[in-house]
């Protein structure tokens, strides 16, 4: 069976005469760019550097399996030591997560830590074999979500004994809300975040929009091009960049706690938001929701977070979009 991995492309164009600043870095395990329009060299690049240093500062904090903030309070939570003072940053995931995790019937999940961990993928080389059954079935028995912690004045002061948190499906989303505000606070409104395929557009470009290629990574055609707006943010979802192929059945880190394994229908997902606060977290956790729910869950999630403009690929390639998302991509 044929896996589709969605990647954002993005496609630079705008006066020829507008001065625009690009740089790039790795961070979050992914390749980050962010292009600044009409603004100074010197200006836009010290504002960029400021972003890149709070990605860091974010990557460290929030980093599923590596030494961190997280890592502190998962052992805390493993060890039934709680309440526990966290940080601002952390109780605003914490909270923020609780809420996206109810919108999306807690099929976005940061509770699943410890069966992302089950099956290897909390390591920077992905496993060649899934766990023993026995293990899923015992995750399966008493899975945990975010749904009855109790959270008050930056402490922890309860969450489900067997919660493991991992962020990875919003941090990204989190990092661009968080630079779009540095920027703005540089006087910089014209912008294009890319984390690894999750973007975020300020602005415009010269006076021309940004525009977004999505393309199948792979010798398909292109979806289309589409034009995002001043404050709309794009995630792309899919088992495509971390997973490892076992007796010819392909295995990837999105995985449906409710049968303990890989999300098997849907291949990638394509989420929109405008939301004015959080279109990147929103349209991270919502495209991560959108790769596990069934067709009446997508539709139920879509309303939730108020998305209109989204598209989900299947891996016996059927393609499904919203009305809106077919009316915007051009082809």
């Amino acid at each position: 069976m044929k896996k589709i991995i969605i990647a954002a492309c993005v496609i630079i164009s705008g006066c020829a005469n507008d001065i625009v600043t690009e740089r790039e870095t790795t961070v979050f395990g992914t390749r980050v760019v962010i292009t600044v329009s009409g603004m100074p060299e010197e200006q836009a690049a010290a504002a960029i550097g400021k972003v890149f240093n709070h990605f860091r500062t974010m990557h460290r904090r929030f980093h599923a399996w590596r030494e961190g903030e997280l890592a502190a309070v998962n052992r805390a939570i493993a060890a039934a030591e709680l309440p526990i003072n966290i940080s601002a940053p952390m109780s605003d995931m914490l909270a923020l997560s609780a809420d996206y995790g109810a919108r999306s019937e807690h099929l976005f999940n940061p509770a699943i830590g410890r069966l992302v961990a089950l099956w290897g993928f909390h390591a920077d080389v992905m496993p060649d074999k899934p766990p023993a059954p026995g293990k899923i079935s015992a995750f399966v028995a008493n899975p945990p979500t975010l749904q009855d912690m109790i959270l008050a004045d930056g402490v922890l002061m309860d969450i489900h004994p067997r919660a493991q948190l991992d962020f990875g499906a919003i941090a990204k989303g989190v990092a661009l809300d968080e630079a779009r505000e540095i920027l703005r606070s540089h006087q910089i409104h014209n912008a294009l975040i890319n984390i690894g395929g999750n973007i975020l557009a300020l602005g415009n470009n010269g006076g021309s929009p940004w525009r977004i290629e999505l393309r199948p990574a792979t010798t398909q055609p292109s979806l289309g091009v589409i034009i995002l707006k001043d404050g709309e943010a794009v995630a792309t979802s899919g088992g495509g960049e971390r997973r490892f192929i076992y007796q010819g059945k392909v295995y990837h880190h999105i995985l449906d706690w409710r049968s303990g394994e890989s999300a098997s229908s849907t291949a990638a997902a394509v989420v929109i938001s405008d939301d004015a606060q959080n279109a990147g977290a929103i349209s991270d956790a919502a495209a991560t929701a959108l790769v596990i729910a069934n067709q009446r869950e997508a539709a139920r999630i879509l309303q939730n977070f108020k998305i209109s403009v989204a598209l989900r690929l299947f891996n016996d390639g059927e393609k499904k979009t919203t009305a809106p998302m077919e009316k915007r991509l051009q082809r």
